[in-house]
């Protein structure tokens, strides 16, 4: 990999709107900005289009996400354009409007990925400071999903504090039939650093063992990132995002990574931007070097594909 590339990247991520309705105590969104969800602002479908039509060749596979993508007014008409132009829709959301948009979920092509962070109600609200009546949308959300044979993952973020409760959180995957059940790892902020996955803590290896021992699972998993500290791998491992993926605000701006902030310093879709402007220049080249920012060093992004995963038709656990 080189700092400047000579390609379109062919996954896009686009931030469609700057609103959400959870304000989760663990979200790095917040906790750089707290009053990033205040803001009224979504992409207009105008831009959205523009930048599909003039890149259309090269686009594969699109993200539209936020806050909470379900919140925009055009989430239907954003999907129908994408598809139109022969372009794969995936979509994350928290799953609290997914009885209200099951109409407009049936056209995703993609994954829909739900973030739930919680097995029943005192987990969720511990979690996601969300309210009762939010669980049970949910929770019937889901289930009117499998029910209309609408394919969906759901998501569990794991830390020291919490691993003990895989157990529970597959047993409720159980009853509401994800395809897949993804573990992310912890992203240490405000230097909660002892909460990250070690694989030193024999404690963590022994769940994780127990988890791999079943292999009746009817959904697939893909196991969180343990982290070796004091390996040359974790020291040098190099992030792909920066080289595989665009990622666009609902102002057009751009943004390193889709977890980061987006700024029109780094460039600008709205404008003749061309995949390497002097910032994401920089920002790869930091990368290669690996100077990390905080951000990156634990983010389990930075390993994707390292990942042991269960493959349910299969029965069988994959390692990398």
């Amino acid at each position: 990999m080189q700092p400047v590339i000579s390609y379109i990247p062919s996954k896009f991520t686009f931030t469609i709107i700057a609103r959400c309705n959870l304000r989760c105590p663990t979200c790095l969104y917040l906790l750089n900005d707290p009053e990033m969800f205040e803001q009224a602002d979504y992409m207009p479908i105008d831009l959205y289009k523009s930048i599909l039509l003039k890149y259309q060749d090269h686009i594969r596979r699109i993200t539209l996400t936020g806050g909470e993508p379900l919140l925009h007014p055009e989430i239907g008409e954003f999907i129908d354009f994408a598809k139109s132009l022969k372009i794969s829709v995936g979509l994350p959301t928290n799953g609290i409007l997914i009885k209200n948009k099951l109409s407009i979920l049936k056209k995703v092509s993609g994954h829909i990925q739900i973030s739930l962070d919680a097995y029943d109600y005192e987990s969720f609200h511990k979690n996601r400071a969300g309210t009762e009546k939010q669980w049970q949308s949910i929770v019937e959300g889901m289930k009117l999903l499998s029910e209309n044979n609408i394919k969906f993952n759901i998501s569990f973020l794991i830390s020291k504090n919490n691993a003990d409760q895989i157990f529970r959180m597959l047993e409720f995957a159980k009853s509401v039939k994800p395809v897949l059940v993804n573990f992310h790892s912890f992203n240490p902020h405000r230097g909660l650093t002892g909460l990250i996955l070690r694989d030193d803590d024999f404690r963590l290896t022994n769940i994780l063992y127990e988890v791999m021992r079943n292999k009746t699972y009817s959904h697939g998993i893909r196991l969180p990132i343990v982290y070796d500290l004091d390996s040359e791998y974790f020291k040098t491992k190099v992030c792909e995002y920066p080289w595989n993926g665009v990622f666009v605000s609902e102002k057009g701006f751009v943004a390193y990574c889709c977890h980061l902030a987006h700024d029109e310093s780094i460039g600008n879709m709205k404008v003749n931007y061309d995949f390497n402007s002097p910032k994401i220049q920089n920002w790869r080249r930091m990368m290669l070097d690996h100077k990390l920012s905080k951000d990156c060093i634990y983010c389990q992004r930075r390993f994707s594909g390292d990942e042991i995963i269960f493959n349910a038709h299969k029965k069988t656990w994959i390692t990398p």
